[in-house]
């Protein structure tokens, strides 16, 4: 899984200009993202994906990641499948959430069908990178409050927000995870 931003532009969004806490900025980078990619149930950047599904018996299968740039083998029963190259052709063809059977079905069965393919984005969408910048920002200045709610600075109290996730990067979150389970 790759870093959904960079360090340079942590440094800036947070205001840091000193390199001292560049090595905690970086492993909060990387947890960050890994969060990210948990919360949405799927990878964001491009990469090479296999997978095995149980055949739905009908001429659609979606699949895990997206969007699908590439197929570059389908097995029914170990059967390779052939992709339809025009509108009247046999095999499969793709969108950017599933693959769609031409003249076949996808035979109903346990993991008996096999998908090599390519999905995911050349780069980080910019909404997707800012919340990952926003959740770093956010974990880098909570760091001196953890686990406290409030404290008392002279005749004052300083109450804090302890949540796990800022919501404006929450929200921007929700609308790319996934709706359903596949």
């Amino acid at each position: 899984m790759a870093d959904l931003t960079e360090l340079a532009k942590a440094r800036e969004w947070i205001g840091v200009k000193t390199e001292v806490d560049d090595s905690m900025l970086a492993r909060l980078i990387t947890a960050a993202s890994a969060f990210i990619a948990s919360f949405l149930s799927r990878s964001i950047l491009s990469a090479s994906y296999v997978e095995y599904r149980d055949g739905p018996g009908g001429y659609t299968l979606s699949l895990l990641n997206y969007p699908i740039t590439a197929v570059s083998a389908l097995e029914i029963n170990g059967v390779a499948m052939a992709l339809a190259t025009g509108t009247v052709n046999y095999g499969y063809q793709f969108n950017d959430r599933q693959i769609v059977m031409r003249g076949y079905k996808f035979s109903r069965g346990i993991r008996n069908v096999k998908v090599s393919y390519t999905a995911g984005y050349a780069a980080v969408p910019l909404d997707i990178e800012q919340a990952c910048l926003e959740l770093v920002a956010y974990k880098y200045r909570s760091r001196d409050w953890v686990g406290q709610a409030s404290k008392n600075v002279g005749a004052e109290t300083v109450s804090f927000v302890t949540k796990e996730i800022p919501d404006n990067a929450l929200g921007t979150l929700k609308r790319w995870s996934r709706v359903a389970a596949i």
